[in-house]
């Protein structure tokens, strides 16, 4: 399960759960309904829209890109976990900049940063060295 959305109210619709349960499925396009859905039922229409509008016009590299811009863009004027974008940059599989991002959670102390071993879009840096050196700085069992 992923934690990330699971921490958000929104994720008690279920459509959390069964983002990432496609996530894990392979379907990449139930993956993005779902994640809208979710986005739209917790009242964040405009990442909602935001997903759905970069999936439109390039898959899931534009949804994620489409929400990296958008998470970066509202940081300028309140809070953004970098650990949320780096999820994002996780499913694109861009590996340099998800460890760019986790690397600024973890030096801000992010709380999601617990969350790092159970999260599904991380599932493919377990075996990086830079991986298990954070794991290993946060004091994390590999």
């Amino acid at each position: 399960m992923n934690k990330l959305i699971a921490s958000d109210p929104d994720f008690a619709t279920g459509y959390g759960y069964r983002a990432w349960t496609r996530w894990r499925q392979g379907n990449q396009e139930a993956f993005i309904a779902d994640l809208a859905t979710s986005q739209l039922k917790g009242g964040r229409a405009d990442a909602a829209e935001t997903l759905r509008a970069g999936y439109g016009k390039a898959g899931l590299k534009g949804a994620c890109s489409a929400m990296i811009e958008f998470l970066m863009k509202k940081s300028r004027t309140e809070y953004v976990s970098p650990y949320g974008i780096a999820v994002f940059y996780a499913v694109m599989g861009d590996l340099d900049h998800t460890f760019e991002y986790l690397e600024k959670a973890y030096r801000e102390h992010s709380g999601r940063m617990e969350y790092i071993k159970d999260e599904d879009a991380f599932e493919g840096l377990r075996s990086d060295p830079r991986y298990v050196d954070l794991l290993r700085r946060m004091g994390l069992p590999q």
